[in-house]
């Protein structure tokens, strides 16, 4: 009985995690692109190994929210960080920042490859989105995000769909993909585990952010531990469809930074032109409800970087068009490197940055709460 009541709390803290990654690069194939498909049948081992350490630091994570009552990000960097708060606590904010520049730059670059195969220029795709987004943000910023959780069950279902989709289209491809177990050439299983960990350590911004605000009814530190197990089973499985249904398409789509568009293409469309129509009526719609708020959360740390410092924290819509502004010009700009680029490199160099700022402050936080120190500081005293 009390495991379940434990299951309760911890379910929906997993789940958050769990919806926010039905995202553009998930149902475009680009994570499974950068991080799996190079490795062969290792592919679908491979999200397994990328969840293992940024779940156990949710369950970390989680335990010192608890303690803490920290349901914010600044009240979670403040028991982190203790009296070096003041020092690190801008360093985090402009981690964060980027790390959002980075995921608003992967919408853009999205929609840049996806209207090129139309003959849209990347340029003009990407500054007209930026324009939309922009608009949006200023004007419909709260519909947008109202509809953004609705909007994670219908790509939930829909990614449920085209992985069944895909694997019906061509299960001869089946055999071959379980069956590719020894690399050769420049592939090789340290790289690929290397990548994968710092694919998951990527989420940290998630760990330290997101999930604080979601952790109020957790009261025990069961609780927490279910939180790192319930995390690490749906974000793993999660990740190993995404990529199982691709890997039967290898190698034709080895290099392709948006692997699912280029199946729904060649295989799909021919059967089921309108099915293609669907999927790109969804990305649209996806990329849209991730850019926004993004762009909002971008006006709003700002704005907390900003009252930290003795300045006005409300935004108006004015100062939300010119930070808006000046946050899409940045993408636009991080979106010219290509989606795979920003994927594969930008990402692994924010999970770098966020294991200085949050995997090591959080792994001393316990370090410090070891009998040896507190008898050390006690002693001090």
């Amino acid at each position: 009985m009390k495991n379940t009541s434990g299951l309760r709390v911890s379910f929906p803290v997993a789940a958050t995690w769990f919806g926010a990654l039905f995202g553009p690069s998930l149902m475009s194939g680009a994570y499974a692109a950068a991080y799996f498909l190079p490795y062969g049948s290792w592919a679908i081992v491979l999200p397994f190994v990328a969840f293992t350490l940024i779940c156990l630091f949710a369950a970390l994570a989680a335990n010192i929210v608890r303690i803490h009552k920290a349901y914010d990000y600044s009240s979670f960097a403040r028991a982190i960080y203790g009296r070096a708060y003041r020092v690190l606590m801008p360093l985090l904010d402009y981690d964060i920042l980027m790390a959002m520049c980075l995921g608003g730059a992967s919408c853009i670059a999205t929609v840049s490859e996806l209207l090129a195969r139309f003959g849209i220029p990347p340029l003009a795709s990407a500054v007209a989105f930026s324009a939309l987004s922009l608009l949006i943000t200023v004007y419909g910023e709260g519909a947008v995000r109202r509809f953004s959780s609705v909007m994670t069950f219908v790509m939930m279902a829909a990614f449920v769909f085209f992985a069944a989709l895909f694997v019906l289209a061509k299960p001869e491809g089946i055999p071959a993909a379980l069956s590719s177990w020894d690399l050769s050439g420049e592939a090789s299983l340290g790289q690929g585990i290397k990548g994968a960990l710092l694919l998951g350590l990527s989420n940290f911004g998630m760990v330290g952010g997101s999930l604080c605000a979601v952790e109020q009814n957790v009261t025990t530190a069961r609780e927490c531990r279910q939180i790192g197990y319930l995390s690490y089973i749906l974000n793993s499985i999660l990740m190993a469809v995404g990529a199982f249904m691709l890997m039967i398409y290898v190698p034709e789509v080895l290099g392709q930074s948006t692997p699912t568009v280029t199946v729904m293409e060649t295989y799909i469309e021919p059967l089921h032109p309108y099915i293609t129509i669907f999927y790109y009526v969804l990305m649209f719609m996806a990329l849209i409800t991730s850019a926004v708020p993004q762009a909002h959360a971008v006006v709003s740390r700002i704005g907390h970087m900003s009252a930290r410092r003795g300045g006005a924290e409300k935004a108006g819509r004015l100062r939300i068009g010119v930070i808006g502004g000046v946050y899409f010009v940045v993408c636009i700009a991080l979106s010219m490197l290509g989606l795979m680029t920003i994927v594969s490199k930008g990402y692994s160099f924010s999970a770098y940055l966020h294991v200085g700022l949050l995997a090591v402050p959080i792994a001393l936080w316990y370090v410090r709460k070891l009998p040896v120190f507190r008898r050390k500081t006690e002693n001090r005293k």
